[in-house]
């Protein structure tokens, strides 16, 4: 079980370098890792903390790629 947080830490962190660096999204910063390390993208989820997927999730809301939950309010800032 140690060895999955930890893969899941370091999956997250290089991620989220990528995405600190700038002119990158989360969806394209996981895309990248997982081509770098020979990872299937659907297989990932389970590595990703919740925080990382909650962003993903509205990430891809905002770009129109899944539907927005009519439920939830979001405020206009990021």
């Amino acid at each position: 079980m140690g060895s999955i947080l930890s893969l899941q830490k370091r999956f997250s962190e290089e991620v989220e370098k990528m995405v600190s660096k700038g002119n990158t999204t989360y969806i394209e910063a996981v895309i990248d890792v997982c081509e770098k390390h020979g990872i299937d993208p659907s297989s990932v989820a389970k590595f990703l903390p919740k925080a990382m997927k909650e962003r993903l999730r509205l990430e891809g809301q905002d770009l129109n790629l899944i539907p927005k939950d009519k439920k939830q309010k979001r405020l206009p800032f990021k």
